[in-house]
């Protein structure tokens, strides 16, 4: 009888190695591994990528499934990373005379962080943290911050709001009112706002916001000319177009 629980014992402890191993071998498969990444060096790391030009691009892993982006090093900066993120990427873009680095973290929870740093290109030694301060813009009243400047923009005929080109590097847009409707602030590369005006008087505003991936647009639009009663639009919900008046219309502004 001993003889017996003793093969049960080694058939169980058997089984329980190769479950082990197995697992090991799954999670060791499927984690993905921390790489860092090194900007002040001339050759790129084969498991990342840039997409974009030589004004602005975002580097990414090859395979995001295998690999995601730890510590990030540029002049003297090292922006540590542990890789208990959901992803990370790292956009570079040339503004004027000047270098800006922004890093996105994304948490497991879904929140966001976002770092930026500014540096001259050939200055690469000495970089500083950007904190931008958010301008909140309320379009429900007469006049809009000293920080904004408003253009025309001929080819979308829309009024552009953007923060002035030489106070970009210590201010962003944040929060945005448009009537009742308030669109919060969120951790973007860059945010600005379009104003559209429709025959029958009525507005269009758009709210832009761009990530490091892609570019969000939040669009509403006036029920009546000069009310502020915005609802959201979106032009492929027909009966949203229905409501609002004619997609001819509507399309004849955009």
């Amino acid at each position: 009888m001993m003889t017996v629980w003793v093969a049960i014992a080694v058939v169980i402890a058997t089984v329980m190695t190769y479950i082990t191993s197995v697992a090991r071998i799954k999670i060791d498969y499927t984690y993905p591994k921390c790489i860092p990444l090194d900007l002040n060096r001339n050759i790129c790391d084969v498991r990342v990528t840039a997409i974009g030009d030589n004004k602005a691009h975002k580097i990414v892993p090859l395979e995001p499934y295998t690999n995601i982006i730890g510590d990030v090093l540029f002049g003297d900066r090292i922006v540590p990373g542990d890789c208990d993120y959901n992803t990370r990427i790292v956009y570079i873009e040339l503004e004027d005379d000047f270098e800006v680095i922004k890093i996105e973290t994304r948490a497991h929870d879904g929140t966001t962080e976002l770092l930026e740093y500014v540096g001259r290109p050939k200055e690469h030694d000495v970089y500083l943290e950007l904190n931008r301060i958010a301008i909140d813009i309320n379009l429900n009243d007469a006049t809009f911050p000293e920080h904004v400047m408003p253009m025309y923009n001929i080819k979308s005929r829309s009024t552009d709001i953007k923060i002035k080109s030489s106070l970009k590097n210590q201010y962003r847009i944040g929060t945005v009112i448009i009537g009742e409707i308030k669109v919060p602030d969120t951790p973007c590369i860059s945010r600005y706002i379009k104003i559209q005006q429709r025959h029958d008087g009525r507005k269009l505003v758009s709210v832009l916001s761009k990530y490091p991936d892609n570019e969000h647009i939040s669009s509403y639009i006036e029920q009546g000319a000069g009310k502020l009663n915005f609802v959201p639009y979106n032009k492929d919900t027909y009966p949203e177009d229905i409501r609002i008046g004619s997609y001819n219309d509507i399309a004849l502004d955009i």
